[in-house]
C-alpha cells in the first residue's frame, strides 16, 4: 500500500487544459500515485499535450478504446496515413516523439490490479466478476484485436453471461443491464468510458467519465478518502 493517495482520473479525451486545472486543484505530492482510466486522446483539442502531461505524472494507465483504435489503424506506423485517418490527432502524428508515444501506448495494460482496487477502461471481463476471481491471464495483458479485449474496452451493457447487445444507446433493456450490475469481483473496479452515466460510486465500482469533452466535468476519485474531485470543462469541444 502506498503511503500517499491513489488518485484516479477519468476520460481526458484531449482536454489538456482541464487536466492541468484538475491537477492544480488536487496538488499531488511526491507520495501520491496518479492513475488514468484511458481515453486520453481524441475529440478534444490537445491530445498531444494530454499525453505528455500523463506521461509526466502517471503511475499507471489502462488502454482506452480511443487509443486502441489508433493501434488498429496503424496510427504509429505511417505518419501520412495517421494524419489522413485521424485529422484531430495531427498534433500527435507530427510530434517528434510520435513513435515513442506509440510504444508507450502499446505497453498500457487492459486491466490493472492495485491491491483492493482494479482499473479498466470500459468493463471488467466476466472471468473476473466472481468473489473468488484471480487476476490470472489478465495480469500484464496488452492490446490484441480480439473479442475479449474489445469487451474490456467498450462494453456498457451485457447479460449475466457477458453477451453484449447490438447497440447500447438507447438502453437496450432486459436481459441487458449495465455490466457492473453483474459484477461481484473481489476488487473495487475503477473505470471510465460511460459519459452519459457520469461519475458515480457503487458498492463495488467507481465510474469516472463525467463528459469533460462534452462541456461537463473532468473528475478524479481519491481512493483513500473515497472522494470525488471535479472541475468544470472550459467549453464543449
Amino acid at each position: 500500500m502506498t503511503a500517499g493517495r491513489r488518485i484516479f482520473i477519468g476520460d481526458v479525451q484531449g482536454c489538456a487544459d482541464e487536466l492541468l486545472d484538475l491537477l492544480d486543484v488536487l496538488q499531488p505530492s511526491a507520495d501520491d500515485s496518479i492513475y488514468f482510466v484511458g481515453d486520453l486522446v481524441n475529440r478534444g483539442p490537445k491530445s498531444l499535450e494530454a499525453l505528455h502531461i500523463a506521461r509526466k505524472h502517471a503511475t499507471g494507465i489502462v488502454l482506452g478504446n480511443h487509443e486502441a483504435h489508433l493501434l488498429v489503424n496503424r496510427f504509429f506506423e505511417d505518419r501520412t496515413h495517421a494524419i489522413a485517418t485521424f485529422p484531430k490527432l495531427e498534433d500527435v502524428a507530427r510530434a517528434e516523439d510520435w513513435q515513442e508515444l506509440g510504444e508507450w501506448i502499446r505497453s498500457w495494460p487492459l486491466v490493472l490490479p492495485l491491491g483492493d482496487l482494479c482499473m479498466v477502461h470500459g468493463a471488467m471481463p466476466p472471468s473476473l466478476w466472481h468473489p473468488d476471481s484471480k487476476i490470472g491471464e489478465w495480469a500484464g495483458r496488452t492490446f490484441s484485436n480480439d473479442e475479449q479485449t474489445w469487451f474490456v474496452l467498450s462494453t456498457r451493457y451485457c447479460t449475466n453471461t457477458g453477451q453484449v447487445p447490438d447497440r447500447d444507446y438507447p438502453d437496450p433493456g432486459p436481459p441487458y443491464l449495465p455490466w457492473d450490475r453483474h459484477y461481484r469481483g473481489p476488487w473495487t473496479a475503477v473505470f471510465g468510458h460511460w459519459a452519459r452515466r457520469g461519475s458515480f460510486r457503487g458498492e463495488r465500482v467507481v465510474g469516472l467519465d463525467s463528459g469533460c469533452v462534452y462541456g461537463r466535468e473532468l473528475t478524479a476519485w481519491i481512493a483513500e478518502e473515497d472522494r470525488f474531485v471535479a472541475i468544470p470543462a472550459r467549453q464543449r469541444y
